[in-house]
């Protein structure tokens, strides 16, 4: 059985800036209105396999932390950051970004890729949620846009 949720039409969205470095395009700064879809794999226990409300809510308050910030990364091995006081200095290939840390989310990534994020919020689905041992997958997208996007694939209960 599979509970899917299409993040474009629920509301699970979030807009938010960043850069790769290590990609000669994406190296500027520039942003995303990101959605997430996510896929539930198991089998249902007296007829469900998992909340639908409980997913959505946990999703909605992962993605409001990323909302409208600069997602700097905090393993990226081609940037350093340095917070200063209430401001976070951004540096890598000569450029400089200063931002107020109010404006910045710092996310345990290497880079702020589709790829890496969908890990990342996937990740804290799975430490947020309360499933039961029916579930055995989760599959978390995020999406740069309709019909873009990486998926993360996450084995539960194994």
């Amino acid at each position: 059985m599979q509970l899917h949720i299409d993040g474009w039409k629920t509301n699970i969205r979030f807009s938010a800036a960043h850069f790769i470095p290590s990609h000669n395009k994406c190296s500027r700064l520039h942003g995303h209105d990101y959605a997430i879809l996510v896929n539930i794999y198991g089998e249902p226990v007296d007829g469900i396999l998992v909340d639908f409300v409980e997913v959505k809510h946990t999703l909605r308050s992962i993605v409001a932390e990323l909302d409208h910030k600069l997602l700097v990364p905090e393993k990226d091995k081609y940037s350093q950051h340095i917070i200063v006081g209430d401001e976070c200095t951004v540096n890598y290939n000569n450029k400089r970004i200063v931002a107020s840390l109010h404006d910045v989310f710092l996310c345990d990534v290497e880079t702020t890729s589709s790829e890496e994020l969908s890990e990342y919020i996937g990740k804290k689905l799975l430490s947020n949620l309360s499933l039961k041992k029916n579930v055995r997958k989760i599959e978390l997208c995020v999406e740069e846009g309709p019909g873009q996007g990486a998926y993360a694939e996450l084995v539960v209960n194994e």
